[in-house]
């Protein structure tokens, strides 16, 4: 009888205030835990038009076949400027995604003006988690406890890296995706655009 009645009772104006009160509590006090898994979804450019995309479909194969296969950590799309670089990047993003058996993530992260690991991280953030109203004190170790909580495949397109990989932080870099890769139980691949080469053990 008493549930009957609580479900018809009508809520006034002080109930919804203390329910709206507790709800923004229990979510200030869930970020200051540390809980940083959000709800994902991809996100990356638009595509390119059908007319624009030529002369790139083996590389554009290659990189695809090296993510699904999941056996690296990075896949390096590299050469001199005008290469098409970022274009492959792109659509080998949407071309993940084309699949109807995929069950992974894209996320597309534009790297042109980061200097250092701590502003890559912040874009990174920004890509996988929308409802952060305010950066992390820490975004490496963000990214890090993110890894840990992720269950499907997600792959980060960094594109233009240059700059933190021409940068004193190139080593923190790769650290910081060796340690993503590595927390996440091989979950997160990454898919990196850049006129510098690098290759790296871990990944």
């Amino acid at each position: 009888m008493k549930i009957q009645d609580l479900k018809s009772d009508a809520i006034d104006h002080d109930l919804t205030r203390r329910v709206d009160e507790q709800i923004e509590q229990w979510t200030r006090e869930h970020k200051e835990e540390g809980e940083v898994m959000s709800e994902l979804c991809s996100c990356f450019p638009d595509k390119m038009p059908e007319e624009c995309m030529f002369g790139r479909t083996q590389e554009i194969q290659q990189v695809k076949e090296l993510v699904k296969n999941g056996t690296v950590g990075v896949v390096l799309i590299t050469g001199g400027p005008g290469f098409g670089k970022t274009t492959v990047a792109k659509e080998v993003a949407h071309e993940l995604l084309a699949n109807p058996e995929s069950e992974g993530t894209v996320l597309f992260c534009c790297l042109v003006t980061k200097g250092n690991v701590s502003e890559v991280a912040t874009e990174m953030i920004d890509s996988c988690s929308r409802i952060h109203s305010h950066v992390p004190e820490n975004p490496e170790q963000w990214l890090k406890d993110w890894s840990k909580q992720i269950k499907t495949h997600v792959t980060f397109v960094l594109d233009n890296a240059d700059g933190v990989l021409e940068s004193k932080d190139r080593s923190s870099f790769l650290k910081m995706l060796s340690a993503m890769r590595m927390l996440s139980r091989q979950n997160v691949t990454f898919v990196v655009t850049s006129r510098e080469k690098f290759s790296d053990p871990d990944l």
